[in-house]
């Protein structure tokens, strides 16, 4: 059998696939109970998809539930942390685009 040459390990789970994915960026994330995610940098939207159940707060009580796999546009602008009172552990990918993109 032969090797597959090894290609470059990318950080933070990038994976650009052609010039209009350079910028963006892809993250599989985990929290357990009480972690909190923090906000983009300026100008960047969100789109976040759950692997598992989720149910974040903000810091201003606001509530985010959603099932697995059903995706939640974020948008751009969030300032604060997204912080995991399921209960126990959760898991979900984070797709970050440019400020001004749609879903």
């Amino acid at each position: 059998m032969e090797r597959a040459e090894s290609l470059p390990r990318r950080s933070r789970g990038e994976v650009p696939r052609s010039d209009a994915d350079r910028n963006r960026r892809r993250e599989g994330c985990s929290a357990l109970a009480g972690d909190s995610f923090p906000p983009p940098d300026k100008g960047i939207a969100e789109l976040l998809i759950p692997v598992s159940d989720v149910d974040f707060k903000t810091q201003s009580d606001v509530h985010v539930r959603k099932a697995s796999g059903k995706a939640i546009w974020m948008g751009a602008g969030r300032t604060s942390d997204l912080t995991n009172v399921s209960g126990g552990p959760v898991r979900f990918v984070v797709v970050e685009l440019p400020a001004g993109a749609t879903p």
